[in-house]
């Protein structure tokens, strides 16, 4: 990842972790750990913002399969609209 793109990345996750907090609500990730493992943005927001994870969606490949298996995990927690 170039530093431009984790620079963004790393915004987009401190912003999350604000809102979260802000508006008490529950924060789905997304995205395959590079490695293996847990996901950047998961080990970034418990560690490095406390905030916590209620959901993980780690099998997309692409955007499409992001959407699709992202509001099947929301649509099973009774979630209908984001």
């Amino acid at each position: 990842m170039s530093d431009a793109a984790h620079t963004s990345s790393l915004q987009r996750i401190r912003y999350s972790a604000k809102l979260a907090r802000e508006l008490n609500l529950p924060i789905l990730v997304t995205g395959v750990a590079v490695y293996g493992g847990v996901p950047e943005a998961h080990q970034a927001l418990q560690h490095s913002f406390s905030a916590s994870v209620q959901w993980i969606e780690d099998r997309s490949r692409d955007t499409h399969e992001n959407a699709r298996f992202s509001s099947a995990i929301l649509r099973d927690a009774g979630i209908r609209t984001i």
